[in-house]
């Protein structure tokens, strides 16, 4: 989770495009957490939740991006939405 949550905050921080970055940075995401659950199936969608709370993930990278490189609340914050997206998968 936490491989998944630096793959998002770097590809957003970083990426030369213009536009497509949130859902490039989502894929990467999920892409991280499926390489890591190693499982065909998963029960939630973290996309989803990472877009249905776009505004709060914006706010949350701006603080992430100028806190001096520590991502401690980044992580925090998006272990809570990965939490989120499981509670809302039943």
């Amino acid at each position: 989770l936490v491989r998944s949550a630096i793959a998002f905050f770097w590809f957003i921080s970083i990426s030369p495009y213009e536009d497509g970055n949130y859902s490039l940075a989502c894929s990467l995401s999920e892409l991280a957490l499926h390489e890591a659950e190693r499982s065909e199936t998963r029960l939630y969608d973290l996309a989803l939740q990472l877009e249905e709370s776009r505004p709060l993930v914006i706010e949350n990278l701006k603080k992430a991006q100028t806190g001096g490189g520590d991502l401690t609340d980044w992580i925090l914050f998006f272990l809570q939405l990965h939490q989120q997206a499981a509670d809302s998968s039943y």
